[in-house]
């Protein structure tokens, strides 16, 4: 043991197989998770939109590409819905939790991201979503810059299908 090698060491026993541990749950559909997807063409692009339902919360993602191009899921919001009477004027809380998000934010242009996409379309259609279903809402927006203004195009198609499912707040 004076020279410290591993001879003078026992060999360690081989780790036992371990099974494996998760335990799958059939569960029978109950309706707390519903998910509406569609895509419309419009001249120059396709417009791809879904909107996924739970009890709570709605996900919602939007992408656009040219045609022969696959839309891509980039920039992610989130937005709480607000507390009624809250001093923020009704505007709901909100984030960004992938992407920049903030460009668009500080000038009414449209601005470009690093990956030539819109910035910041995903936390304003957030907000708006949250203050309409009393949700959280999380959101992807990806239009290309080319395609801007199909972000309020699909902005109205999915709020008319959450119109559709009865989403809306009374």
């Amino acid at each position: 043991m004076s020279d410290l090698s591993d001879d003078d060491f026992d060999a360690a026993p081989a780790p036992a197989p371990v099974a494996d541990a998760a335990v799958v749950v059939p569960c029978a559909p109950s309706g707390d998770v519903a998910e509406h997807s569609w895509r419309i063409d419009v001249p120059g692009a396709t417009v791809h939109a879904q909107v996924i339902r739970m009890v709570d919360q709605l996900m919602v993602w939007v992408g656009a590409a040219p045609p022969g191009i696959a839309p891509t899921h980039g920039d992610v919001a989130m937005a709480l819905p607000g507390r009624p009477g809250s001093s923020a004027g009704g505007m709901p809380p909100a984030t960004t939790l992938l992407g920049g998000g903030a460009g668009a934010r500080s000038s009414s242009a449209a601005v470009k991201d690093s990956a030539g996409m819109v910035d910041g379309a995903s936390e304003p259609m957030a907000r708006r979503l949250a203050r309409r279903t009393g949700m959280c809402v999380v959101c992807s927006v990806n239009v290309p810059l080319e395609l801007a203004d199909l972000a309020l195009f699909a902005e109205r198609q999915v709020v008319a299908k959450c119109g559709e499912l009865g989403l809306f707040e009374s």
